[in-house]
């Protein structure tokens, strides 16, 4: 049996000519649209234990359970990572690693028996309009009023719009910064080295308070997407003033490679730094909203 990886090209490479390439026990393909490579499917040997396994939920009110499974995930990220990097020579954009469809492959028919679950992406959701909470006409009109009379660009919130926006991409370390600007713009009192930015933030009350709504909110831990629950409970059980040296020195950590760093950060590596993007996030939300109260 195999398991299957199809993955989205965007931008514009042509090959010219279209063979299956195999190295070690991966094989790769080229689907072509119009000439261009259109996606890049990645299939490996694996055993049925490999397989997405479907069985009774013992959770009361939950029929089934599903056993979800990504084999050889982390590997095979590091290799998309990998080439995505290098065919940005050739003139790729990005490749889609995130979004990716999985198959499993059966390779007789007593394999093709054992696949209980198969052929599915992997997404973020999108909501329909009838899901969409409705904002109030007073919340709408504020900004409008506020935009005529003053005449004026809040920057600020434009870090705020910028960081969600990254986020929807899954850019999560420009999120982090576009975030954590926005609350040195509000709360950095126009320091510039990292000590004292550090310093003028914990000194900030209010910016203590946005902070502690969000950590010592016990509920907090369960909005956020399960994969990244247990290190918010190992990382984050922080004071306002330890959670502000955190971000101060992450910060400064990401503003600086160095190849020769084993523990230096990478670029392809986006996921890292999610549960710092969604913190940050949920506690400019908090910085932002007094303005329309």
């Amino acid at each position: 049996m195999r398991c299957q990886y199809k993955f989205k090209l965007n931008g514009q490479v042509k090959t010219n000519q279209n063979t299956d390439f195999e190295i070690d026990d991966y094989r790769f393909e080229f689907v072509l649209k119009d000439n261009l490579i259109d996606y890049i499917v990645v299939s490996f040997p694996v055993s049925q234990h490999d397989t997405p396994q479907v069985k009774e939920s013992e959770t009361p009110g939950v029929k089934l359970s599903i056993n979800m499974v990504h084999p050889r995930w982390e590997e095979l990220e590091t290799i998309m990572r990998q080439i995505e990097g290098m065919w940005s020579l050739w003139g790729v954009e990005s490749i889609d690693i995130s979004g990716h469809e999985i198959e499993w492959i059966p390779e007789n028919e007593s394999e093709k028996e054992l696949i209980q679950l198969n052929n599915f992406q992997v997404g973020r959701h999108k909501f329909t309009p009838e899901e969409i909470q409705p904002i109030g006409f007073d919340l709408l009109v504020r900004p409008i009023i506020t935009a005529v009379k003053d005449k004026n660009h809040d920057v600020v919130l434009s870090f705020y719009r910028r960081g969600t926006n990254d986020i929807k991409r899954e850019e999560y370390i420009e999120a982090f910064y576009d975030f954590y600007f926005m609350l040195e713009s509000h709360y950095g009192n126009g320091k510039t080295k990292n000590t004292a930015i550090e310093r003028e933030m914990v000194s900030s009350s209010k910016l203590e308070v946005f902070i502690n709504k969000i950590l010592k909110d016990p509920k907090y831990v369960y909005s956020l997407p399960s994969e990244l629950r247990a290190k918010y409970i190992a990382e984050y059980s922080l004071t306002s003033s330890e959670f502000i040296k955190k971000i101060v020195k992450l910060r400064g950590f990401l503003h600086h490679h160095n190849t020769k760093r084993k523990d230096g950060w990478d670029p392809g590596k986006q996921s890292a730094y999610k549960l710092e993007a969604f913190i940050l996030q949920n506690i400019c939300i908090n910085v932002a909203m007094p303005e329309f109260r």
